[in-house]
């Protein structure tokens, strides 16, 4: 079985940011009908899923070779915020996620 070889579609920009803020505006209503606040969050339910997008796109770019150099550094810097934002509730200084802030 022979597979013929990838070529790169290429597209205008245009066209491609349209259709990128339109998927980010739809995945933004669908987070919103689950994370609830009605439309108050709306905006940024759309931030997320844009970002989401966003972050698939650059990392498509990357052969698959280097993808858990890309995963092991996205763990380490959530682990790294997990525990500054431990350490500030431990400290019970105000913060945004306590209401104190």
């Amino acid at each position: 079985m022979t597979t013929t070889p990838w070529v790169p579609y290429r597209e205008p920009l245009l066209i491609t940011l349209r259709r990128t803020i339109v998927i980010a505006m739809v995945l933004g209503v669908v987070v919103l009908r689950f994370w609830g606040g009605g439309f108050a969050r709306w905006p940024m339910a759309t931030l997320l899923a844009f970002g989401m997008f966003a972050t698939a796109t650059a990392l498509a770019s990357y052969p698959r070779e280097q993808w858990p150099a890309w995963w092991m550094g996205g763990a380490a810097f959530i682990g790294v915020e997990l525990i500054a934002h431990a350490a500030i509730q431990l400290r019970g200084t105000p913060s945004f996620y306590n209401g104190r802030g």
